[in-house]
């Protein structure tokens, strides 16, 4: 790799570095309780992947919530900080990472989480000093499906579009990475609802799978 190239790993937060979907699942269900209505997987499966902001506003349209926007907001940050210190890091999650940093790449999060949530978590579980950019959903206009995102951690990092990968979980989040010129893996459970992903996107099923880094290249991608 030349040494003029910045090669960028940018991962997902929930989902995909963080094993939390059972935690947010939880806080979406506490929440619309919370307010005397009923949650479903279907409903959670489609929120999975926007930004906080734009989860809130769905909720308050498709369940005629009556608080503003801003007081259901809070509402839900008080469930999201209460709750999300059960979350554990994916499988897979810390080698990668060391891994990625052994091998020169600069890593960044790329999450439409809120900010205090995303950096607390990364300090807890031990991640914090080697994440070099955190990019999350209340810094831009538009969450994922768009890819602001990933462009603003793009910028922020400095690395090199085709130099770098991107690792998701949902469809939501890899239209957002691919629409950012990124090349994409998704991360796909035992179980898992059939998904047709974007052409030219992979499919993993942890993210040691990933492992060793060296083999992240554009003209050799591995065969996972």
């Amino acid at each position: 790799m030349s040494e003029n190239v910045r090669p960028g790993l940018f991962l997902d937060l929930d989902g995909t570095l963080a094993d939390s979907l059972g935690v947010m699942r939880k806080i979406y269900d506490q929440f619309l309780a919370g307010f005397d209505r009923s949650s479903s997987q279907a409903e959670f499966d489609r929120l999975n992947g926007p930004s906080l902001l734009d989860v809130v506003k769905i909720l308050k349209r498709d369940h005629d919530l009556v608080p503003s926007v801003e007081d259901l907001l809070s509402v839900y940050k008080n469930y999201l900080n209460t709750a999300y210190g059960e979350v554990q890091p994916s499988r897979g999650a810390g080698a990668l990472i060391d891994s990625a940093v052994d091998e020169g790449w600069t890593v960044s999060v790329v999450s439409s989480n809120v900010s205090n949530t995303v950096v607390s978590w990364l300090k807890e579980v031990g991640f914090d000093d080697k994440i070099s950019v955190i990019a999350t959903g209340d810094t831009v206009a538009r969450g994922k499906p768009a890819p602001d995102l990933y462009l603003k951690a793009i910028k922020d990092s400095g690395c090199d579009i085709a130099s770098s990968y991107a690792v998701e979980d949902t469809l939501t989040g890899v239209r957002s990475a691919v629409g950012a010129g990124l090349a994409t893996f998704a991360v796909v459970v035992e179980g898992a609802h059939v998904v047709e992903w974007p052409p030219g996107v992979r499919t993993i099923a942890c993210l040691d799978q990933l492992i060793p880094v060296s083999r992240l290249h554009r003209q050799a991608m591995p065969d996972v």
